[in-house]
């Protein structure tokens, strides 16, 4: 959805607004209200954008960060 290699949506390369401690910032903020105690266990940067898998204790799941806009 957001890679900006291989995606269907491809956009223009660049600088990115967000780097991987800043997005992770913007997930961080995102779990609080959506699964409280969740922590980031994983990070993984991607071409234009991130992905963290969370959880309390084991993985819970996975959520993307967008590079350019920080849209989760």
């Amino acid at each position: 959805m957001w890679n900006t290699r291989f995606g269907v949506g491809r956009t223009p390369t660049g600088d990115t607004g967000y780097d991987l401690a800043g997005a992770q910032k913007l997930a961080e903020n995102f779990l609080t209200g959506y699964l409280p105690e969740a922590q980031i266990q994983e990070s993984h940067a991607m071409p234009g954008y991130y992905t963290f898998d969370f959880g309390r204790n084991d993985t819970k799941g996975m959520l993307s960060v967008n590079a350019f806009s920080g849209h989760i």
